[in-house]
């Protein structure tokens, strides 16, 4: 369920930035950019860090990062509070919790599923 969530977020946040606040194009490109920053940034210690944490608890801590970022933006939105500010400051925070999230459920299958 979660890789359905973040499918449709990739969709949904910069459609959000549209809608919502009005964003230019201008505006649309480092919010593109500001999704992948995260993976150049902890892309490589990533696995080191997940090893030295436990998998499931950084799965789960992952998943409820994300859902509470994710689920910001639709309430903000909602109360007429949603700001170009807070769109890339959900996105890069919920890129880096997915990041995590993928190395940690990698890592995790091997210790679950036998040789």
């Amino acid at each position: 369920m979660s890789l359905l969530g973040s499918s449709v977020t990739t969709v949904a946040l910069p459609l959000a930035a549209v809608l919502t606040p009005h964003a230019s194009s201008v505006y649309m490109g480092p919010l593109g950019a500001a999704a992948l920053l995260p993976h150049f940034l902890f892309g490589l210690p990533a696995g080191v860090w997940v090893d030295r944490l436990p998998y499931r608890h950084l799965l789960v801590t992952a998943d409820i990062t994300q859902l509470v970022l994710v689920a910001s933006v639709p309430v903000a939105a909602a109360f007429g509070v949603l700001t170009l500010v807070q769109l890339p400051g959900c996105r890069v925070p919920r890129r880096v919790a997915n990041l995590f999230e993928t190395v940690a459920a990698q890592s995790f299958t091997q210790r679950l599923v036998p040789h």
